[in-house]
């Protein structure tokens, strides 16, 4: 849709550039480019190519960036070219899907003849783990000096909150 774009000849150059990277970026698995050319740079340093990242699961952008050549001015006398990009963790974090890692534990505690039926049970829960007291009022300590729950597997109830 780009090509179609009248420009001054001395910016075709750059808008063929443009294009040619957002071919790219879509060539990659699962990507899509939308390119706004009225973008303005959000600082005065930055030279040429500005950008915004963004996923489908948040209105504000993920990862920011574009060329500054005069970044360096500000702090040195010799210019530098420069490329770099910025990561918005504050929005990366607010999309994030997972679960929170601020589980409590919960500990499972069995008799010896029902490992085989909690093994299962256990490894299908992050967070539980297989209580290794020699009776139930030791697993009760464990839960409470971990700051976790305890479960108990009986055959004939299955887990059950202790």
């Amino acid at each position: 849709m780009l090509e179609s774009v009248a420009v001054p000849k001395a910016a075709q150059s750059s808008l063929n550039e443009l294009i040619t990277l957002a071919e790219f970026a879509i060539s990659l698995p699962g990507q899509s480019v939308i390119i706004d050319l009225s973008s303005a740079a959000p600082q005065q340093y930055y030279t040429g190519i500005i950008f915004k990242g963004y996923t489908t699961n948040s209105n504000t952008y993920i990862v920011s960036g574009g060329r500054y050549d005069q970044l360096l001015a500000n702090f040195e006398s010799e210019i530098e070219p420069a490329v770099g990009l910025g990561i918005n963790i504050d929005a990366l974090a607010s999309i994030a899907d997972v679960e929170d890692s601020i589980q409590r534990p919960v500990f499972v505690y069995a008799k010896l003849p029902d490992l085989r039926q909690v093994v299962p049970l256990i490894e299908a829960h992050a967070n539980y783990s297989l209580s290794l007291a020699d009776t139930l009022d030791q697993a009760k300590q464990q839960a409470l000096n971990a700051g976790g729950r305890l479960m108990i597997y009986q055959p004939e109830k299955g887990l059950t909150e202790c």
